[in-house]
């Protein structure tokens, strides 16, 4: 019998007697003990939190233990998907890029008119020259600030990419030692 945290007697040692006559299959090879011990989460660790670094961190390991990559494999397709996500944003950014292009040397004598008015101080001129500008952008669907968009989505992704990998180098997570690739073994 077994005690589950009761006060009751235990009667006998038929507990010790059921352990010794565990049958010798259930015990695992010395190899798969060994890789079991290896094995640690990031959390085990103190690594992965809700930070950006740590999300990062648990998408490499989800790629490294439930989809069963090799680490490196692990941080390449999460590049590759990371790349994939950022991607649209990236064309589009590149067309308003191009559509800017095309409209700049009219923006161009639109901004000469706007500084020339400021710099004479008529101010009538300068806000018919703004207006004008404002309606030129609208009617041709060009604004500037989309290209500061790729760069700033672009640049917490993947410095926290950076972040994440040194910190699991730094610690180190056990199963990175190996989990390289050629003459980079140990990540």
């Amino acid at each position: 019998t077994i005690r589950h945290q009761s006060t009751a007697a235990v009667v006998g040692t038929q507990v010790v007697q059921d352990a010794a006559n565990a049958p010798v299959e259930t015990i695992l090879p010395l190899e798969e003990i060994s890789q079991i011990a290896e094995e640690l989460t990031l959390a085990e660790l103190g690594l992965g939190s809700f930070s950006p670094v740590g999300l990062i961190m648990k998408i490499l390991e989800s790629l490294h233990l439930d989809v069963g990559l090799p680490w490196w494999g692990a941080i390449v397709g999460g590049t590759v998907v990371a790349r994939c996500l950022v991607f649209p944003i990236i064309v589009k950014c590149q067309q308003q890029a191009t559509n800017l292009n095309n409209h700049y040397p009219q923006m161009n004598e639109m901004n000469s008119r706007i500084s020339d008015a400021r710099k004479s101080g008529n101010q009538k001129e300068f806000i018919k020259a703004y207006t004008e500008l404002n309606q030129y952008q609208k009617a041709h669907n060009l604004n500037p600030k989309v290209g500061f968009l790729a760069p700033l989505i672009q640049m917490p992704i993947f410095i926290s990419f950076f972040f994440a990998l040194r910190k699991m180098a730094e610690c180190p997570v056990p199963s990175m030692q190996t989990g390289g690739l050629l003459w980079f073994t140990d990540l």
